[in-house]
């Protein structure tokens, strides 16, 4: 008899420490936060796709060239300059550490704070910040200032040069060498295919104009026309 009681209140003890751990795993989910989740500000970080990013195809395999389901050559042509005139008077930036809406939203309020400065797309997916500065009343290295005070870094300037005269992967290969070898150049991405080159570089040590001068000597064209 005493062994069965002994058993019989091992078994009730154990089922009361089941019970009570069940409800405490109940109490922390409840005030417990997922911490694989990326937090920004408190905010959780949404997984909605960014309305303002392009999607930048890496692969140059996989690019379509634009003027091949253009019917009316002329059209394509005169649109394609414009959105490259438009392109060319936005200034890009490339920064981390943005993770949700909120860091985005951070970033965007301290730069509509500065005189001169037009917020044009600022997106956490693509870690992307794209501005036009009037070089009147502000400057590239105020608008950089301005993002690090928020808290992120910024990587560099992101560059989207439109390259002529490319007709095979070795042509895209001779550009990449030529701007890899340039000082403060962080990434480097040029497709034969849609002719167009993605450059990330910190201009603090390397000019614009300097990358420009680097594509051109390998005897393509970077000018807009």
């Amino acid at each position: 008899m005493k062994l069965l009681y002994t058993i019989t209140s091992s078994i009730v003890l154990a089922v009361s420490a089941t019970t009570a751990s069940a409800e405490c795993c109940q109490k922390d989910k409840a005030a417990c936060t997922n911490c694989e989740e990326a937090k920004c500000d408190d905010t959780k970080c949404e997984d909605t796709k960014c309305e303002d990013a392009k999607c930048e195809d890496t692969k140059c395999e996989e690019a379509k060239c634009a003027k091949t389901e253009c019917k009316d050559g002329d059209k394509c042509d005169a649109e394609a300059k414009t959105a490259a005139k438009e392109n060319a008077a936005m200034t890009k930036f490339a920064v981390t550490g943005m993770t949700c809406k909120a860091c985005s939203g951070k970033i965007t309020k301290a730069l509509e704070g500065i005189e001169g400065v037009t917020v044009k797309k600022v997106c956490h997916k693509s870690g992307s910040v794209a501005v036009n500065i009037d070089e009147k009343k502000t400057n590239n290295a105020a608008v950089q200032a301005a993002i690090v005070t928020t808290g992120f870094k910024v990587v560099g300037e992101k560059l989207e040069v439109p390259v002529s005269g490319m007709t095979c992967g070795s042509c895209s290969k001779k550009v990449t060498t030529a701007v890899k070898a340039l000082d403060g150049v962080s990434s480097c991405s040029v497709c034969h295919k849609s002719g167009h080159a993605s450059i990330t570089v910190d201009t603090a040590k390397t000019s614009k104009a300097a990358v420009m001068e680097a594509i051109n000597a390998t005897g393509f064209k970077t000018a807009v026309e």
